[in-house]
């Protein structure tokens, strides 16, 4: 039994865990004070970059007047709520929103005024932190590390740089680029599932379910490398741009999330991580999109979500998600991931899902899905093409790193049995380009 990376329950507890379920919830009902409102200038461009302050990792659903859609959203360990804008169209008129806060007991609503300005303002190009490190100090050499300093370290699994060298390329990049790590606050989503792939009924009697390697499925559009069980036992990599994200006044809320994870396709389980990103739609004025990061072991009573990893549209993401061990030999998902953007790491997270047992290592993917909220597959958002490139998976029986050329894969395309909604092509053996068709 490997023990690539050894963390105990008591290990993964150190971080702040904030679970919202229905008695988190209650706190809403909380005594109750309105903040004075927040007045928020925008340019009259795409994809601006907003953000309130309210309380210390604040729930926090927001609502449109005039609508009954909603969205929640997270503020990090400083208090700050962090939206993007996108404006319906030129000459857009001012809107507000309403943000229902709470946190420790305490309930807190805002109402946050949006004004819309002729122009652009100018942004700040993204630039690591001050005093970002690499996570591998100077002067060490990556491709001597030892499993112990790999776990001292926290750093994700080591690609063998003989058997996969862009894999290899692609970890020394990450843990050599200056970043800095942010807090391991977490926040368990309970409304909020990403999971297996739902099989659709396809166009044609000819093409349902997955035929040559072509699939259609409800939830998932995407790559997925194939196996039988045990093939796909340890790790699986990949980058992607953040999609940016907009709905409309008929599809919102809209919900979207992009990752890459182990098994989920013939398998009850799913070890995932990568960045949601939802939009609700504020009348005759434009999105309102909240990007976040997250991780899952499927089934696990719902999704994590880390609110200081700041994520934002157009940010490069690289993520690692692998099956790793306790000293008892439990089986735990873990995760890595890196802001190459912003210079943002997060902690080196483990979990035990719900159903350990069920992991088969039968599949690995890189999926945009359509995660289940409140019980129910919601729109999905819509993006213009992004991609997703440097897919790699640890094959087992081969031992080593794969990409799709490596290995039987199948693309799946997002299909709800009457229109397509997105899909995947593959551009290279280990990148793709993801496209929005249809919001449901």
């Amino acid at each position: 039994m490997r023990t690539f990376f050894q963390r105990s329950v008591a290990a993964f507890a150190a971080g702040t865990i904030v679970s919202i379920g229905p008695a988190a919830n209650a706190a809403i009902l909380a005594p109750s004070r309105v903040a004075s409102a927040v007045d928020l200038t925008l340019p009259a461009a795409a994809n601006t970059s907003v953000s309130f302050q309210t309380q210390r990792n604040a729930r926090c659903v927001l609502s449109a007047p005039g609508t009954a859609a909603t969205m929640t959203v997270y503020a990090d360990d400083r208090g700050v709520v962090s939206l993007q804008f996108t404006p319906e169209r030129a000459g857009a008129a001012n809107g507000a929103v309403t943000a229902q806060c709470s946190a420790a007991g305490v309930a807190n609503t805002q109402l946050v005024r949006l004004h819309v300005v002729p122009g652009a303002l100018r942004q700040n190009a993204v630039r690591p932190a001050l005093g970002a490190q690499p996570l591998v100090p100077r002067g060490l050499d990556p491709a001597a590390l030892s499993s112990a300093d790999i776990n001292r370290l926290q750093l994700p699994p080591r690609p063998d740089a003989a058997r996969d060298p862009e894999a290899y390329a692609q970890w020394k990049r990450a843990v050599t680029t200056p970043v800095t790590r942010v807090g391991g606050t977490t926040v368990l989503r309970t409304d909020v599932i990403h999971g297996p792939v739902q099989r659709a009924r396809a166009a044609s009697a000819a093409t349902a379910g997955v035929t040559n390697g072509t699939g259609y499925s409800t939830n998932w559009s995407g790559v997925v490398a194939t196996g039988r069980t045990n093939q796909f036992t340890y790790w699986v990599a990949g980058e992607w741009f953040v999609p940016a994200v907009t709905t409309n006044a008929a599809e919102s809320p809209a919900y979207s999330s992009v990752w890459d994870g182990i098994d989920g396709w013939g398998s009850g389980d799913v070890i995932q991580n990568g960045t949601e990103q939802d939009a609700l739609y504020l009348p005759f004025f434009g999105s309102l999109a909240f990007y976040s990061a997250w991780y899952e072991f499927y089934p696990d009573n719902g999704s994590t979500t880390l609110p200081n990893f700041t994520v934002a549209a157009g940010d490069e993401i690289y993520a690692v998600s692998w099956l790793c061990y306790n000293g008892s030999g439990q089986r735990f998902g873990c995760y890595y991931m890196e802001d190459l953007t912003r210079g943002e790491a997060s902690p080196t997270y483990s979990e035990l899902g719900a159903k350990p047992s069920l992991f088969q290592g039968n599949s690995g993917e890189w999926v945009t899905e359509r995660p289940t909220v409140g019980g129910t597959l919601h729109p999905l958002p819509h993006f213009n093409n992004f991609s997703f490139w440097w897919q790699h998976v640890y094959d087992s029986v081969a031992g080593g790193g794969r990409n799709a050329c490596n290995e039987s894969f199948s693309t799946i395309t997002m299909y709800n049995a009457f229109d397509f909604l997105a899909t995947t092509t593959p551009t290279a053996c280990d990148a793709s380009t993801f496209s929005w068709l249809n919001y449901q």
